[in-house]
């Protein structure tokens, strides 16, 4: 699997749909800020 720039597409995704963040909970997924 390759790693795609993460950060850099959240951080990107969270500016434009803050509610993402909730959706990532669900995941696991931690993001800064």
């Amino acid at each position: 699997m390759d790693h795609i720039d993460l950060n850099t597409n959240i951080a990107d995704i969270l500016c434009k749909y803050p509610q993402t963040a909730k959706a990532f909970r669900k995941f696991g997924i931690l993001t800064s800020g």
